[in-house]
Parts: structure tokens; sequence; C-alpha cells
């Protein structure tokens, strides 16, 4: 059967009605909907997930979004607004180990960073190597990793040759602090043997970066509050 020209414009005029009819319906059901609100300090995939496509998601005013939820965010077209209409942060982190009882430390580090990526290399050279790589890219997004080998003299040396990498050997906590102040590490080097102790500074370290960039951020615009 044939459609006349006007047959067919009346279809299509219909069909744009019931269109902008449906697209009302959708704004006012998200208009109804209780907003979304994240309120740790950092946002991972585990967060977003569950979140349906489209969503307006709230978050902490300085949060650290994770480059994968990011992207996960972009993906599912989930608009993510902080509490006082700034941008967030994002804060990339990566974890290299030498050796599977280092690898197991790194993994057991990563805790709440689940977004934290993790690679196991053969030797302390390569490892090294791989994170020097890794830090080559500026400050956006700021950049910081963890190191994990018995040789842990050697990884550092190797790293510091780079001038973008200050990396540092943790030997306590109250060590692994007074660092963070003074020279502000973009590496934090780690010996397995340490066994939970290193575990607990490694982590120590992770947090520190967090508020580091959550406080940067929070400062006035267009300043940074390095020390």
């Amino acid at each position: 059967m044939s459609l006349s020209r006007s047959d067919i414009e009346r279809l299509v005029h219909e069909v744009l009605l019931r269109l902008n009819s449906a697209d009302r319906h959708e704004t006012t059901k998200q208009a109804k909907q209780k907003p979304l609100v994240i309120e740790e300090r950092v946002v991972t995939t585990a967060q977003l997930s569950p979140i349906s496509e489209r969503a307006t998601v709230h978050v902490t005013t300085g949060a650290v979004i994770t480059p994968a939820a990011r992207d996960l965010a972009s993906e599912k077209q989930i608009t993510l607004i902080p509490l006082d209409g700034r941008e967030s942060d994002m804060l990339d982190i990566a974890m290299f180990s030498v050796g599977t009882a280092a690898h197991r430390i790194a993994l057991a580090i990563r805790g709440e960073f689940g977004d934290a990526r993790a690679w196991q290399h053969e030797s302390v050279v390569e490892a090294a190597s791989k994170a020097v790589s890794y830090l080559r890219a500026a400050d956006e997004p700021a950049r910081r990793c963890l190191l994990v080998t018995e040789n842990v003299d050697v990884a550092v040396c190797l790293a510091n040759r780079a001038s973008h990498v200050r990396a540092v050997i943790a030997r306590g906590a109250a060590q692994v602090r007074e660092v963070l102040q003074e020279v502000a590490p973009n590496l934090l080097v780690l010996d397995p043997n340490d066994g939970k102790a290193a575990t607990e500074w490694g982590r120590i370290y992770l947090e520190s970066a967090v508020d580091r960039e959550a406080a940067r951020f929070q400062g006035p615009l267009g300043c940074e509050n390095r020390k």
C-alpha cells in the first residue's frame, strides 16, 4: 500500500509528538528521583557500577576520582557534580612488584583503592623502568605509585636517575609521614620482608596522596598547596 505525501507527513508528525512526550516524561521522572550522593573521598568504579545510565551523581568537594571511574562515568553517561559545583580532582595510582610475595603485598595495600593498577615483574630493573615510564606523564592527572621489592636500594637508585621521579624507601610509619611532608615523593619503595608493616606504610602513603590532592584542589583557585 502506497502512502500519499500528506499521509507520510501526518505519520511523521505523530511520531515526533510521541517522542517529545516520552522525553518530557523521562525528564519529569528524573527530576523526582532523590539525588544520588557519593560521600567517600575516593570515587571508584565500585560505587559507579550499580548506578543507572545517564544519572546525575553528587560527589564530595575535592573528592579524588580515579581514571577508571571517570571512564565508566563517561561510558554510562553519568554526570558527576561536586557538592559546591566545582570539578573534582583525579589521582592515578599504580603498583609495581617483583616476585609473588611482593605482589601479594601490593594487592593487599590496594584495599579501598580498588581501581589502582598492579603489575608484577620479573626483575627490579624492569619494575623500576616501568615505574619511571608511568610517572613520566606530568601532574595531570596526578600520578603516584608503589614499588615492592627486596632490592629497595637498587630500585631507588634506578628510579631517581630520572629527574621527574622522587623515590624514597619506606622504613617506618613515622618516617613515611616525615618524608611525605619534606619530599612529597611520587614513588614509595617497600620491602616485602617487612610484611604487614609494609602494607601499613603503603596505605599511609596512598591516603596521604589522596588528602594532598584534595587539599590542593580545595585551596584558592589557581593555587596549589604544595609543601
